[in-house]
């Protein structure tokens, strides 16, 4: 038969010997040994995969220790009642996902034997063993007692060793407390703690299993309510009670002692064994509580650094440590160098200097008090779309800007404290790893940038995350294209995803009408790539939602299916969905359709021409680097682009259109959330101030041109342009973030600074070619002479054709030079020969035969001489000197 541990009615003297061996601690006291008794002497000894701690301990570590354990409980009791117990164990990998969830650990058989008084005295001793998670009273242990340890590892093939040095002790139970907390913010170790907890004296007594609040000494809703909302240890005040509590449990402790020893293949269950016999050596005096040895928090991150520890102090020797806590941010040789007498004095500073970094720069007392406050209001508020648009209200716009960069300042001091690549980053430049309470705006405004080539690029993933390592599970990866370079993968954890999942919801679905339910069609590319990943794992619990990818027939069949009684917001970039609601296979008149683009931005041309079959158009800023919904076009933005685009004066008054040549795409943003700044080359540079990002970003430079106005400074211009249709579009006064494309896409013509962006918006204002041309380029090159040559690609949709192209190549040329005035000097004064020409090309042919193969469309190309010739460049139009 099959039985739990310490099942009545077992054959022969096993229902005697397992109901008393049960009690062998076990990791979070989870009770993972089950046992198959065959007979009166022979029984089977497996694993409960289901008991078991996979994201704590890997599986096979730990689970082996646990069975050492249980196999010399097992083995203490049946001395006492007479018999031995013969072991033939296997130790095979356990595989948690086996549909078997009873993983084999070996075969068990008693022999009688006579029973001793050691045996006995064994026996009482197991007996009156308890776990105890309850203070010491700081005596130091009798040295009868860790001789006695010390023995007994011994004669088990293991090394006791101890300290009583009282500040490497501290140090050590402080370290012991920032592991745990740091492997609680692994998804995987917390969600499997979670299901040991036991909070109330009822579910303890139900369970008779898992972790007691009340045996650690801790209120079970406070614990309760720190185990579920992790985020309030990053509060402030409240993260350190939270750890202050913690501590308490471990208040009064005199000594530390380990063991030491072999710990690969059979080595794993002998440790088990070596630890309880060391846990039933009697101290002397007494201790008030009831367990002499504390056994340490059995922690795998925490182990590998011990022994890399010990192995640094012992060369050549492969000993590994249990239960020794040693890891602070710090490194663990160093701690116990320094405790040795080795460059304390260093060690000290390193840990002011630690203490300083995790200081806010705000102050701390009231202070405090407040930011525990606002995160608190905001993470309840930022749940739920209708509350979280309570957070972007008008009327708060000065205090939202205020906090925001304080925020920032927070998240910064994180971020050195406990992302090693940042820290590593910030030492390479020579920079600042504090920010002065004074002042503190100009030194963070004075840290160096962060990109892809500088930061992402040079530093592994894990070394980019919090804590220098990958959560095990709650996390997201995505990828961006690639169309500056190599795919690149990018981590989310659950909080910076709920916090985008708003804004878009927030920023889209707006738009839905009361009397229709939403129905989201995602078109963005689908698979890894992060905008089509993001937009339905944010859409999905507040509206229908089908994801297609880009494909009209999969869309047009899907809203045949469904009809027309549905609000169709159909995500996707600018170029597809001009495309698609150019397709007369529907009857776009008889549905609801809201447009939300993303990815890339869009023209006032291009909009009208959607708009003709859709109700609304409206897009949303981000990028893969940061977060995809930074920013979202509201319909004050959308008024105050077509208002700029009309007047020049306007345009001259808030934008940079003459020096950049481009309309500015506008959007509001949320500063509380997103501290975005503008350097000297006019690039945005953008902090994330979320505290809880896996991946943080702090001044990252995604190189698009750019800059932000707050509503203070353009309100005024507004009402002096007498534009008060603008101004009654306006409901939040949240700031402005104007952006004029990619400044690493640009291309530099005779001095003249040509964005793919300045063709678009040429397309798009003329009716001829936004009706006809699928998508354009951007083509500079070296021709055979050394002259740097400048080409643009249009390509017309699949059956489309120009009544007269050469006209139409004119006509484009004009609408550039007028735009850019950088653009029409160059032409005009440019060397012979080099003028631009302009090419339009039927449906993939030409430079355009390769389209289709990558995700996004590819606006700038840079060739050669050999690159140009064999691209199939057809320079069917030369720009005239004089426009």
């Amino acid at each position: 038969m099959t039985a739990q541990l310490g099942a009545p009615d077992l054959p022969g003297p096993w229902s005697a010997i397992l109901d008393e061996a049960r009690r062998y601690p076990s990791p979070h006291n989870s009770q993972p040994i089950t046992v198959r008794v065959h007979d009166g002497r022979r029984a089977d000894l497996f694993y409960d995969l289901d008991r078991g701690l996979p994201a704590e301990d890997f599986g096979i570590p730990f689970a082996h220790v646990c069975a050492g354990v249980f196999l010399e409980s097992l083995a203490t009791v049946a001395a006492a009642h007479g018999w031995a117990v013969r072991e033939d164990l296997r130790l095979d990998a356990m595989d948690f996902a086996s549909p078997e969830r009873q993983h084999p650990l070996g075969h068990l058989e008693l022999t009688p034997v006579p029973v001793t008084a050691e045996a006995r005295e064994q026996w009482a001793a197991f007996r009156r063993r308890r776990t105890s998670r309850r203070p010491y009273d700081r005596r130091p242990v009798d040295p009868r007692a860790t001789d006695e340890v010390a023995a007994i590892a011994a004669g088990m093939g293991q090394e006791f060793g101890r300290t009583g040095e009282q500040d490497l002790v501290d140090d050590l139970i402080r370290i012991n407390q920032e592991t745990l907390f740091d492997d609680l913010r692994d998804d995987a170790v917390h969600a499997e703690i979670l299901t040991w907890l036991r909070t109330s004296k009822r579910q303890a007594a139900a369970t008779r299993d898992g972790l007691s609040a009340e045996t650690m000494l801790i209120p079970g809703p406070l614990l309760r309510i720190a185990m579920r909302h992790r985020w309030l240890w990053d509060l402030p005040v409240v993260g350190g009670l939270v750890r202050r509590v913690y501590l308490s449990t471990m208040r009064g402790v005199r000594e530390l002692g380990w063991l030491t020893g072999p710990f690969d293949g059979p080595g794993r269950p002998r440790r088990g064994r070596a630890l309880l016999p060391a846990g039933l050596a009697r101290p002397h005096p007494p201790r008030r509580g009831p367990a002499p040895v504390r056994h340490g928090d059995h922690q795998p991150a925490l182990a590998r650094r011990v022994r890399r520890a010990h192995r640094h102090r012992r060369v050549g020797r492969p000993d590994g440590v249990d239960a020794l806590p040693l890891r602070h941010g710090r490194d663990a040789a160093a701690v116990l160098a320094a405790r040795a007498g080795r460059d304390a004095a260093r060690h000290r500073r390193a840990a002011r200097v630690e203490l300083r970094c995790a200081a806010s720069p705000s102050g701390g007392g009231p202070v405090m008090l407040l930011w525990w406050c606002q995160e608190l209001l905001v993470d309840l508020l930022g749940r739920f779309p209708r509350t979280h648009a309570l957070l972007l209200a008008p009327g708060f716009e000065r205090l939202r800007w205020w906090l925001g960069r304080r925020r920032a300042h927070r998240t910064f001091a994180r971020t050195v404290r406990r992302v090693p690549a940042y820290r590593r980053f910030l030492a390479e430049q020579g920079a600042a790893t504090t920010l002065p309470r004074r002042g503190a705006d100009r030194a963070f405004a004075a840290l160096p940038e962060t990109d892809k080539r500088s930061y992402i690029t040079r530093y592994p993933i894990p070394e980019r995350c919090v804590g220098g390592r990958l959560p095990r599970r709650g996390v997201v990866v995505d990828e961006s294209s690639g169309s500056t370079g190599t795919p690149t993968s990018w981590v989310r954890g659950p909080i910076e995803r709920r916090a985008s999942r708003e804004v878009l919801r927030v920023g889209f679905l707006r738009h839905a009408t009361p009397d229709r339910p939403v129905f989201v069609i995602n078109a963005f590319s689908l698979g890894a790539w992060a905008t089509g990943m993001n937009v339905t794992a944010a859409l999905t619990r507040v509206s229908t939602i089908k994801s297609c990818g880009p494909d009209r027939d999969k869309i047009i069949n899907t809203m045949r299916e469904f009809g027309t009684g549905y609000t169709y917001v159909i995500t996707s970039y600018p170029p597809f969905l001009k495309g698609l609601l150019s397709d007369d296979r529907l009857d776009w008149a008889a549905y609801d359709v809201v447009c939300a683009f993303g990815g890339e931005g869009i023209s006032e041309g291009m909009r009208d021409h959607t708009l003709r079959r859709a109700r609304k158009v409206v897009g949303a800023y981000g990028a893969s680097d940061l977060e995809i919904s930074i920013a979202v076009e509201t319909e004050f933005t959308i008024a105050l682009r077509r208002a700029i685009a009309a007047d020049p004066a306007l345009a001259s008054a808030l934008t940079r259109q003459d020096e950049y040549g481009v309309l500015p795409n506008i959007f509001q943003f949320n500063p509380y959330a997103y501290l975005v700044e503008e350097n000297e080359a006019g690039e945005l540079v953008v902090t994330i101030t979320r505290p809880q990002n896996v991946d943080p970003r702090i001044r990252y430079n995604i190189h698009d041109r750019g800059h932000v106005l707050r509503m203070r400074d353009v309100l005024p211009v507004l009402r002096r342009s007498g534009l008060t249709e603008v101004l009654d579009e306006r409901v939040l006064d949240l700031p402005l973030l104007l952006q004029y494309g990619r400044s690493d896409h640009a291309v530099d013509h005779n001095g003249a600074v040509v964005p793919p962006d300045g063709v678009r918006d040429a397309v798009a204002g003329d009716p001829e070619l936004v009706a006809a041309v699928e998508n354009h380029r951007v083509i500079s090159y070296e021709d055979r002479a050394g002259d740097r040559q400048l080409h643009l690609a249009l390509q017309l949709a699949e059956g489309r054709t120009l009544a007269d192209p050469a006209a139409a190549a004119h006509r484009l040329l004009a609408a550039m030079r007028r735009a850019n005035r950088d653009l029409d000097h160059a032409v005009a004064t440019g060397a012979p020969g080099t003028a631009p020409t302009v090419g339009i090309y039927p449906f993939r042919t030409g430079v355009f035969a390769g389209d289709g193969a990558r995700l996004k469309n590819e606006y700038v190309w840079l060739l050669d001489a050999d690159g140009a010739e064999a691209a199939g460049l057809d320079a069917q139009v030369v720009a005239p000197r004089v426009a």
